[in-house]
């Protein structure tokens, strides 16, 4: 009881408090989806007290175990965020796996780089200010980080797909930044003659120039990774588009092609039919009974190849797909198992299909390979959608060792391909497995068809 009565008597002031509560609301801005409406902020409220919470708690222990264990004395001033913003991350933010390591390592970064500038100014002050008060400036400080929520919540990456770019480039900032005053911490606790602070005073000065530039490093890092994703979400938009309108184009050109050949067919039965009327007319029975049989004969392979598995959407996408493939001299071996219509957005279909099969009918012509048939099979597997495509490859299994990667000529815009797949499958709860077994290349895909996850 003595333990917490010292802590609270030692720790607890204004600027502490102010400090925590800027911490709590700058970890959950950053790291929770955006607010949309006052439904929504009592959670945040609860998810902001909660956090003060621990890190108060946290931070005791830290303080309780230093009175055992000297060399952890201020410890709990870089390992009291550290913890929380991890358990935070791994607890109740929503984000993927790599968007949580990222923000969560800028926002640590920021932590420490505020908390370190309130204590060195306020250090360098109280020598040149006569009777002056250190604890405004650590309040001034904790400010920044309320700036740094705002500037968290203008700049979410949340609706871009985050590249492994982007993620290194702001690790590579974020960590060092974190490192660097964390030693600047220890070695002024532990290193530094505590009494002697004007022989330090060199290393104050630079030190606090040092802190403005990592905040504005670390700031301006995350704007740029956002500015990238940003940008790459926009070269994605375009490609769908240009994607979509080349599918498009297709389609009009399949209808007015069917179109000429219905009449065709239509002028060419009028003719069948005139001559028909001329044989009965002339009673000549036999040469009637003979053209009709072979006329029938002739109908016994399809006079339009056309693909029609009962949904529109399918068939539509796959006639299309069809003629693609019989440019190149590829054919379509199409399972199709399929309810009129599906949970899906027909242009989710339309991004995901037309890169699947585009994909295979590429490598089938570029491999040069004996076999150009890709198989398709789309069925309902419980709550889910199967896809599977699959066609003959010369590469091996170790292709795939490190991630699918594309080896066309131009691989910018022919990888957006695979990121267009991928964000399909995401969208729709899915998974996505690639494999090469026995000299052919598989695609398989599982789509959650009862999401409850809202698409946009």
């Amino acid at each position: 009881m003595n333990e917490l009565t010292d802590y609270i008597r030692i720790f607890v002031d204004l600027a502490y408090i102010i400090q925590i509560v800027c911490v709590a609301i700058l970890i959950v801005t950053a790291l929770q989806p955006h607010i949309k409406s006052l439904s929504q902020m009592p959670e945040f409220i609860i998810e902001t007290l909660l956090l003060m919470l621990t890190s108060s708690i946290i931070n005791f222990l830290f303080y309780q175990a230093s009175q055992s264990f000297p060399i952890l004395k201020g410890a709990g001033t870089w390992c009291t965020p550290l913890i929380t913003i991890i358990c935070f991350a791994a607890i109740i933010c929503p984000y993927e796996k790599s968007l949580k390591i990222m923000t969560s390592a800028v926002v640590y970064s920021l932590i420490m780089v505020v908390t370190q500038i309130g204590d060195t100014y306020g250090m360098l002050l109280t020598i040149y200010i006569t009777n002056f008060n250190s604890l405004y400036v650590k309040i001034a400080a904790s400010l920044f980080l309320l700036i740094a929520a705002v500037f968290f919540d203008k700049t979410r990456m949340s609706a871009f797909k985050v590249s492994p770019y982007t993620v290194r480039l702001t690790l590579s900032i974020a960590i060092p930044s974190a490192a660097a005053v964390i030693v600047y911490d220890i070695c002024r606790l532990h290193i530094m003659p505590i009494n002697d602070f004007k022989q330090n005073m060199p290393v104050y000065i630079l030190m606090s120039i040092i802190l403005i530039l990592l905040f504005i490093i670390d700031t301006v890092t995350y704007r740029m990774a956002w500015q990238i994703c940003r940008e790459q979400n926009e070269i994605l938009d375009l490609q769908i588009e240009k994607q979509l309108n080349s599918s498009t184009k297709q389609l009009l050109t399949i209808a007015d092609h069917n179109l000429l050949e219905l009449h065709k067919i239509r002028h060419d039965i009028r003719n069948q039919y005139a001559y028909m009327q001329i044989l009965l007319n002339n009673e000549q029975y036999d040469d009637l009974r003979n053209y009709y049989f072979e006329l029938l004969g002739s109908f016994a392979e399809p006079l339009v190849s056309t693909v029609d598995c009962g949904n529109r959407v399918l068939d539509a996408i796959f006639n299309m797909e069809n003629t693609t493939a019989h440019r190149v001299g590829a054919t379509l071996d199409l399972k199709l198992a399929v309810p009129p219509k599906l949970p899906f957005k027909e242009v989710d279909l339309c991004k995901l299909l037309t890169n699947l099969v585009d994909n295979a009918i590429e490598a089938v012509s570029s491999e040069k390979c004996d076999d150009k048939t890709i198989y398709i099979t789309m069925k309902p597997q419980q709550d889910y959608m199967f896809i599977q495509v699959k066609n003959q490859t010369r590469k091996s299994p170790k292709f795939l060792e490190n991630g699918l990667r594309t080896t066309k000529n131009n691989k910018d815009a022919h990888g957006k391909g695979h990121a267009i797949i991928q964000s399909v499958v995401d969208k729709y709860n899915g998974n996505i497995l690639y494999h090469i077994k026995d000299g052919m290349f598989s695609v398989e895909i599982l789509m959650d068809m009862y999401q409850k996850k809202e698409h946009s």
